[in-house]
């Protein structure tokens, strides 16, 4: 994997939003972070050597292109949404092409309460080569009311296995949940 390559390809992406003329006080304090999580003067060889070391468990490497929304500032945009911080308010198109786990951070895992043929099973995929299991987060908090929720779960079964709703539903004014429900159902 070519990380400066990726980095340059994801430099261009960024470089063909026209930046905002006037940057409101607003999005420059809740994006003010990017500096805590970006550095690019870094090489892939430096990335790696620091996460050999003693508290490189710590961090993992993320190789993606993103392509903030107009008016957005790239690197802030970039950080928030390699910390998951983006909701995709502020971003139009993002694609992990690779990362890098520690083998210090890998042996501190041990595995889920079942391994992937258990999941193959669940989901019908048979015991042997089931393949990629694939699953989403879809956000109604973002106000999504239940049945555009449940049409999006619909389109998503259409080509993943499974999605999540982990997300604070407390029974939201635009999404009450003895009506989401029975929309994802159907």
């Amino acid at each position: 994997f070519d990380w400066a390559k990726k980095a340059s390809a994801a430099a261009f992406v960024g470089a063909s939003v026209a930046p905002a003329k006037k940057e409101s006080s607003v999005s420059r304090k809740a994006l003010d972070q990017s500096s805590r999580y970006a550095d690019l003067s870094l090489d892939e060889a430096t990335l790696i050597k620091r996460l050999s070391c003693r508290l490189a468990w710590l961090h993992v490497l993320v190789a993606y292109i993103m392509k903030p929304k107009a008016g957005y500032d790239y690197l802030a945009t970039a950080a928030h949404f390699a910390a998951e911080s983006s909701t995709g308010t502020n971003v139009n198109y993002g694609k992990i092409y690779d990362f890098y786990l520690p083998p210090a951070f890998l042996r501190l895992y041990d595995g889920p309460a079942v391994n992937v043929e258990d999941m193959w099973r669940i989901l019908g995929k048979g015991t042997s080569n089931g393949g990629l299991v694939v699953g989403t987060i879809i956000k109604p908090k973002l106000g999504l009311q239940p049945k555009p929720f449940g049409e999006a779960c619909y389109a998503f079964w259409q080509g993943g296995d499974f999605i999540k709703n982990d997300e604070p539903q407390g029974n939201q004014v635009f999404c009450q949940m003895n009506e989401c429900i029975p929309e994802v159902v159907k």
